[in-house]
């Protein structure tokens, strides 16, 4: 029934055609074309090697992949089942249309591989790395890793959903449309990326940092994230609403619009000299620190500060309106400038604290 398995190691099976392999040892082995659509269940495959193998349709359900070698390899729709692995690697692989279900996969690495279509869900790992690698259209939901890292990679339409990452490295990445959502980070760091469209959604987070990254689009929204660095990014549209954030230091950004709308910031710090559109919309503010920040466009309806300082800021087209007298009285507001538009009358809430308001010239 196996005569042309192609150099694949001799097994005992059952002469009825789909009947599952089970139970086998392969330890060590060097796999060439197992039959389409096998089906192998609770097989020993650590320290195997499979190389220039495609896989169409195969399954394995409780099998051990410890220290396997995928080597110009094609999978394709592939189900890994309950599998599990101390380590394992994949080199100049293709998958797609894969489907990796439970299981611990402990450290992995995947290198110069392309990866589409892939679905990982509640799969339990150690340290993932991907180098020079190309993800599009990979959903990876319920994952529980000790690190994950990415580098000089291009990453498309990625979905990291109610995952638990203890640790994170982005570096050198091409980031379009990634989303993370209802996510727990321990730690992060983007390092020279760049994208469009990704947003970090719902995520519980301590200790993110984003440096020399370069983002067209990016929104961290309803998120819970305690400490963390902005450093030297473009950051063209940012927005950070409704979130409870502290502990964030923004330096050193290239920023157009930067939106903190409905969100509570504490003991966050603003070493920005030039923002074009700040929008603290029924935002509040706690021991903050704005002092010396600049912008053409500020937008601070309903907004509240305490014990934060806005010494020296100064935006030139300002809507302050609507606000209760107290709501900045807790604010240190020495040499603050707001003009504010020659339509917008509501200030006499701003002329209440100090130092005042000027009109922007008609």
């Amino acid at each position: 029934m196996f005569d042309n398995l192609g150099g694949m190691p001799a097994f005992d099976v059952s002469s009825i055609s789909g009947m599952p392999i089970k139970e086998k040892n392969f330890s060590g082995e060097r796999f060439f074309a197992p039959p389409s659509g096998t089906h192998f269940v609770d097989c020993d495959f650590s320290g195997t090697c499979w190389e220039g193998v495609t896989l169409d349709g195969h399954l394995f359900t409780r099998c051990n992949f410890s220290g396997a070698q995928f080597l110009g390899c094609i999978l394709r729709t592939v189900r890994f089942y309950e599998c599990t692995a101390s380590s394992a690697s994949f080199r100049r692989t293709l998958t797609t249309e894969c489907h990796w279900e439970s299981g611990e996969w402990g450290s992995c690495l995947w290198l110069e591989c392309r990866l589409a279509r892939q679905m990982v869900n509640a799969v339990r790992g150690g340290a993932w790395e991907f180098k020079v690698c190309d993800l599009s259209f990979t959903t990876l939901s319920l994952l529980s890793l000790a690190s994950l890292s990415l580098e000089s990679s291009l990453i498309r339409d990625l979905s990291l959903v109610e995952s638990k990452l203890q640790e994170q490295r982005w570096q050198e990445c091409v980031m379009e449309r990634v989303i993370s959502a209802n996510s727990t980070f321990d730690s992060g760091l983007w390092l020279g990326c760049q994208g469009v469209n990704n947003r970090w959604m719902a995520i519980k987070a301590r200790r993110l940092n984003y440096q020399s990254c370069n983002f067209e689009q990016a929104a961290w929204s309803a998120c819970e994230i305690d400490g963390g660095e902005y450093q030297s990014n473009v950051l063209k549209i940012a927005h950070f609403d409704n979130g409870q954030l502290r502990g964030l230091v923004f330096k050193g950004n290239a920023i157009y619009v930067l939106a903190f709308d409905r969100s509570a910031l504490t003991d966050c710090v603003f070493r920005e000299r030039e923002v074009s559109h700040l929008s603290l919309r029924n935002a509040s503010l706690t021991s903050c620190d704005l002092n010396g920040m600049t912008g053409s466009d500020l937008d601070a309806r309903g907004c509240v500060m305490q014990g934060t300082t806005v010494n020296g800021a100064r935006f030139i087209d300002a809507n302050v309106a609507g606000q209760k007298p107290e709501d900045w009285r807790g604010a240190d507001l020495d040499l603050a400038r707001f003009e504010v538009p020659e339509e917008l009358q509501d200030v006499d809430w701003w002329q209440s604290c100090r130092p005042g308001v000027k009109r922007s010239n008609p």
